[in-house]
C-alpha cells in the first residue's frame, strides 16, 4: 500500500483504493504533533486513546472529548 500526503494535510492521496480517515491532536486546539491515520474510526478513537493515555496523562477520557475526536476526525 502506498500512500502519501500533502504538505498541509488537507487531504491524504491515496494509492491503493481504501478509505483513510486522519486525526490530528490540533484539530482538537491541543497544541501537540499527533495525527494519525486508519480505516476507521474505531482504529482511530483507539490510537487516540492510547496516545492520551500516555502522552496527555488522561487515562480515563469523557464522552464529550470522544465526542469531539468523532468530529474532528477527517474522512
Amino acid at each position: 500500500m502506498k500512500i502519501s500526503f500533502k504538505a498541509d494535510n488537507s487531504q491524504s492521496e491515496i494509492k491503493s483504493g481504501l478509505n483513510m480517515v486522519l486525526f490530528t491532536c490540533r484539530d482538537l486546539g491541543m497544541d501537540c504533533s499527533f495525527e494519525t491515520t486508519g480505516t476507521t474510526d474505531k482504529e482511530i478513537i483507539k490510537k487516540f486513546i492510547d496516545h492520551a493515555e500516555s502522552t496527555h496523562n488522561m487515562p480515563v477520557l469523557t464522552a464529550d472529548v470522544i465526542f469531539k475526536v468523532m468530529k474532528a476526525i477527517k474522512k
